[in-house]
């Protein structure tokens, strides 16, 4: 049946946003948090 491989394709959709969206907030997290390998004499 051809809507459940509409369904199928939006679904794909979603998830390859939401590992997208995902992958963003990890990187403002990263970003924001000091990293603890990183000397602790900066400034």
């Amino acid at each position: 049946m051809a809507a459940s491989a509409d369904i199928r394709a939006l679904v794909a959709e979603i998830e390859a946003a939401t590992a997208a969206a995902a992958a963003r907030a990890a990187e403002r997290a990263n970003t924001s948090i000091p990293n603890p390998s990183a000397p602790t004499s900066a400034p």
